[in-house]
């Protein structure tokens, strides 16, 4: 216990970390209240209750898809754009104008039941959404007597989810929205990783710099209780920053908009989880949200970790995690003749494993054997595979270094 408090306090519980630690949270924080301030009305001398008849109308319309609700909703968006374009001029109309910004998300949410029924207008040939879409393919399969293959059982199985979900509904989702931001990789990477990155760097350097390695290498602890330290204080420090990065954002959201409705709507209500394969309220999406952020950054951690042991020195540990995290996040720019080699390390480097909206919010599934696997399950494989290679290579990368 007392290497753990050391380790921790090394690379955490410090005077200048702490303080480091404090203004990365008050970003995070105010990061938070910008985000959701921009998506309140905001009231003006023409319209100086804009926030409560835009509220009114969400409350009005609460429910199942209305078509005539949808064709008057359309109307008022073409005469907008027709008027304001659809530059600056158009943006700020929809914070100030609460019957326009009302219109605009009712003909998304009419494009989002679109959608669940028809298939989005570009299929991917392996992978079809939409409820008609996928009675065609099921009419296909059986034609062609393949009843028996995974692909029927696979898309029989969808058919009955969304069957079972339903469309999407129309409900206010207060601050959600803007919560699920904060998954954006700009956010998460740059704001994020890249902090995490320099608070682990110095966790196996710092002895080396200080000319202590000898010492703790022959140390009566041994070495195997010295690398556990180091772990759990790496683990445990990737937790606290992405509790600290999520729960303060949601501090300042409160502090920005402080309207908390939706929390148990259906998560499909969500715009970017309109087509997600599961039903879930949006308050136990959020949960698991935050679980999981919490999971995937641990296994970085242990990752950092195990390349902080490898290094002679803090900036070169540090280098070598930004390389690690921006190499992953530029392969998504390979051409797609690439990506069927490549498509490990697109789908699965650290960055894109923190990305909970890319992995959770579509139907992407990979093919094991003949088995069809979620992207979910599929990132959840690869954390614990990563994690587990992590903490076994960081140990026996200890136990063959020799004291000088």
């Amino acid at each position: 216990m007392k290497l753990f408090k050391y380790e921790m306090k090394k690379i955490l519980f410090n005077k200048a970390r702490l303080i480091l630690l404090v203004l990365l949270f008050a970003l995070y924080g105010f990061l938070g209240f910008v985000l959701a301030a921009e998506s309140e009305m905001r009231n003006t001398p023409q319209e100086p209750e804009a926030a409560v008849i835009y509220a009114e109308m969400i409350e009005q319309h609460t429910g199942p898809f209305n078509q005539e609700t949808l064709r008057e909703c359309q109307e008022i968006v073409k005469a907008a754009v027709a008027e304001y374009g659809k530059g600056e001029e158009m943006e700020h109309q929809l914070r100030i104008n609460p019957s326009l910004k009302f219109a605009t998300q009712y003909v998304n949410f009419g494009k989002q039941v679109d959608i669940y029924w028809n298939g989005p207008e570009s299929q991917a040939a392996d992978n079809i959404l939409g409820v008609y879409p996928i009675q065609e393919k099921l009419k296909e399969l059986e034609g062609a007597n393949r009843t028996d293959s995974s692909e029927y059982n696979y898309y029989q199985e969808r058919l009955e989810l969304e069957r079972q979900i339903g469309e999407p509904v129309f409900a206010k989702t207060g601050i959600w929205p803007a919560f699920f931001l904060m998954y954006d990789w700009v956010f998460v990477v740059f704001l994020f990783l890249m902090a995490l990155t320099f608070f682990i760097s110095p966790l196996f350097t710092q002895e080396v710099r200080t000319e202590m390695d000898s010492i703790l290498l022959c140390s009566l602890k041994g070495r195997r209780e010295i690398v556990t330290a180091k772990l759990l204080a790496a683990a445990l420090t990737s937790a606290i920053l992405a509790a600290g990065y999520l729960g303060t954002s949601l501090i300042g959201m409160m502090i920005g908009s402080g309207d908390f409705s939706g929390w148990g709507a259906s998560a499909r209500c969500l715009e970017i989880y309109a087509q997600a394969p599961f039903d879930l309220t949006v308050g136990t999406l959020v949960i698991m949200s935050i679980a999981w952020l919490i999971f995937s950054t641990v296994v970085f951690g242990l990752a950092l970790a195990f390349i902080s042991c490898k290094m002679k020195n803090q900036s070169a540990a540090f280098g070598i995690g930004i390389v690690v995290l921006l190499a992953g996040m530029m392969s998504g720019s390979i051409p797609k003749s690439l990506y069927s080699i490549l498509w490990p390390v697109v789908d699965f480097h650290f960055g894109a494993l923190a990305m909970f909206n890319t992995i959770f919010a579509g139907v992407k599934t990979y093919t094991i054997g003949e088995t069809p696997v979620s992207y979910g399950t599929m990132a959840l494989i690869v954390c614990l595979v990563l994690g587990t290679l992590a903490v076994l290579l960081t140990y026996l990368a200890q136990k063959k270094r020799s004291a000088v």
